[in-house]
C-alpha cells in the first residue's frame, strides 16, 4: 500500500465527504510516562469500508478530527484526498509512506508488549470516543487476517490491520522521541 499512489488519484474523493469516519471508534491507551506515552486504535467495521484504501482514509480522517487537527487545517471546508493524504505525508503522519504487509504472529507480539507497558503503569487511562472506560483487548490475535506495517521502530509503530469483522488504524509513539 502506497500513500503517494493513493493521493495520486481522483477516484477517493468522495471518501471524506461521506461521513463513515463518523463511524470508526477512537480508543486511547495512555500514561503518562515518558517512554510508553500514548497507542491510539481506531475501528471500524467492514461493512462501512470494503477495502483496504478506503478503510485507511476513513481511519486517518476519524484521527485527525479526533484530535483536532482537521479543523485546524480546514476548519469547515473538506480537502480532496490529494491535499490531505499530502497534508499527512508533509506533517509525518507516518514516517514511511509505503506500508508492506507483515507477520501478524510478530505484530501482535510488538503489539501486546507495547499495550502490557502502558497499562501496567499506574496512571493508565483508557478511553472510547473521549469516554473513559474500563479496559478491554481491543485485539484479538485469532481474527487478524492481514497486517500493513508503515512504522516499526523503536519510538512510533503505524499499522493497518484487517480483522474478521473490523478495519483497525494502530499508532504508538514514544514522548521521548
Amino acid at each position: 500500500m502506497n500513500l503517494n499512489t493513493i493521493y495520486n488519484t481522483h477516484q477517493y474523493n468522495y471518501l471524506l465527504t461521506n461521513e463513515i469516519w463518523q463511524k470508526a471508534d477512537f480508543y486511547a491507551i495512555e500514561t503518562n510516562s515518558s517512554f510508553w506515552n500514548k497507542a491510539i486504535v481506531i475501528t471500524l467495521s467492514k461493512e462501512e469500508a470494503t477495502t483496504n484504501i478506503e478503510a485507511l482514509i476513513y481511519l486517518l480522517q476519524k484521527q485527525t478530527k479526533a484530535l483536532a487537527i482537521w479543523e485546524e487545517h480546514w476548519n469547515t471546508t473538506t480537502p480532496t484526498v490529494f491535499q490531505f493524504i499530502e497534508f499527512f505525508i508533509a506533517q509525518r503522519g507516518f514516517i514511511n509512506t509505503i506500508g508492506k504487509k507483515v507477520s501478524t504472529k510478530l505484530f501482535y507480539k510488538n503489539y501486546s508488549e507495547t499495550i502490557s507497558n502502558i497499562i501496567a503503569k499506574p496512571t493508565f487511562e483508557f478511553t472510547k470516543n473521549d469516554n473513559r472506560e474500563v479496559y478491554f483487548n481491543l485485539l484479538d490475535q485469532n481474527t487478524i487476517i492481514n497486517v500493513i506495517c508503515f512504522d516499526d521502530y523503536w519510538h512510533e509503530h503505524n499499522y493497518l490491520i484487517e480483522t474478521k469483522t473490523n478495519w483497525i488504524l494502530y499508532h504508538w509513539s514514544s514522548a521521548n522521541y
